[in-house]
């Protein structure tokens, strides 16, 4: 098995994320029927992104082309810069790392990623003590966990945090302490706990041999109070529905939240691997096929996906046409590299530690 092992995992977890994010994209937000209109039936592979013509006799005629098939979104923007500050450490990163690749200018922050941004700027130097006139002491505390505080739920964090479960493999309890600790630089509370249970989704996932009703056991143990209580309502939906439309139908009636929910988000993504067997196209499928924020939805779907079945799984015309469309964003196969050399360091680290206190037991 040996490197070329989590190597493949890790370049399917990235490709798989960014994959889930474009085909979302393409239809965020879209009712089910405008979806058939324009593009001639369900989301089925990579599409533009289009702007319809309202002025067309029918929705699906002369529509405008706004970008090709395959441009990821800012899911996968801040993703990357996430994988940027892991790259730059050389392993694992805390909020403070994760939070100096921010800036609050950044034309892909969108609503409130917007004022998170704003926020953590003024949190770290806005109101640093030196600004204040006070530099013997800290006029409030601005490390960079505590930007998130006092804002509204949203996908911002948890469409961004599956790296940090690739840098803990088979450690999804440490992964989802991580992953929270650092998406409280941006949100707070419930988004910070569904960031958690993402990257102890990946982490799960990057186990030999597991399955896909495992991993997400697993994510339902990590996740705290009424975050445990949705998945494992989510869990017995997805049991009792002979098929993805019929959780579909049932999830909208019994559970729907809001359309930038966390809990929404990685409770469908959580269907949607279950009634696709962790299968990474039928998976991430069904993620688009939910509608509302389906990129969020399958770009987390896509990363446990591709963390479980490797990247020799997921289409390699998808992997191509995401290369192609990716403008100045970094390469997922750069990325990877990157991750796969950071995690070596970890483990080398992890046996200098056990070999320095074996003799001290």
């Amino acid at each position: 098995m040996g490197g070329s092992w989590l190597k493949s995992r890790i370049a399917g977890a990235l490709y798989g994320g960014a994959i889930g994010d474009a085909l979302g994209g393409a239809v965020e937000g879209w009712p089910l029927d405008l979806v058939h209109k324009v593009h001639g039936g369900p989301v089925q592979d990579l599409l533009p992104y289009v702007r319809i013509n309202k002025d067309a006799v029918d929705v699906g005629d002369n529509n405008e082309i706004r970008a090709p098939a395959g441009r990821t979104t800012d899911d996968t923007h801040f993703k990357n810069l996430l994988c940027q500050a892991i790259l730059k450490k050389g392993g694992r990163v805390n909020a403070e790392e994760f939070a100096a690749e921010l800036e609050p200018e950044d034309s892909h922050a969108y609503i409130i990623m917007r004022q998170a941004l704003l926020r953590l700027e003024s949190f770290r130097h806005v109101y640093s003590a030196e600004r204040m006139g006070q530099p013997h002491i800290s006029v409030t505390d601005n490390a960079a966990h505590h930007g998130g505080k006092g804002l509204p739920p949203a996908n911002g964090a948890v469409m961004m945090m599956s790296p940090v479960g690739l840098m803990y493999p088979g450690k999804p309890d440490e992964a989802y302490l991580a992953g929270y600790e650092i998406a409280c630089a941006i949100q707070q509370g419930y988004s910070a706990d569904m960031a958690g249970v993402v990257a102890a989704g990946v982490a799960a996932a990057l186990v030999p041999d597991t399955d896909i009703k495992t991993v997400v056991e697993v994510m339902k143990q990590v996740a705290p109070g009424s975050a445990a209580e949705l998945l494992d309502a989510t869990i017995a939906l997805a049991s009792e529905a002979k098929d993805f439309e019929a959780f579909r139908t049932a999830y909208y009636d019994k559970f729907l939240i809001s359309f930038l929910d966390p809990g929404e988000a990685v409770a469908v993504a959580v269907g949607s691997l279950l009634l696709g067997e962790g299968k990474f196209e039928e998976s991430t499928l069904n993620a688009v096929h939910f509608g509302r924020d389906c990129d969020s939805i399958a770009t987390v779907a896509g990363a446990i996906a591709g963390a479980c079945s490797g990247v020799e799984e997921i289409p390699s015309a998808w992997i191509e046409t995401v290369d192609a469309a990716r403008e100045e964003e970094p390469s997922q196969a750069d990325l990877a590299e990157g991750l796969y050399a950071a995690l070596q360091t970890e483990l080398n680290a992890a046996r200098q530690w056990a070999d320095q206190y074996e003799e001290l037991l």
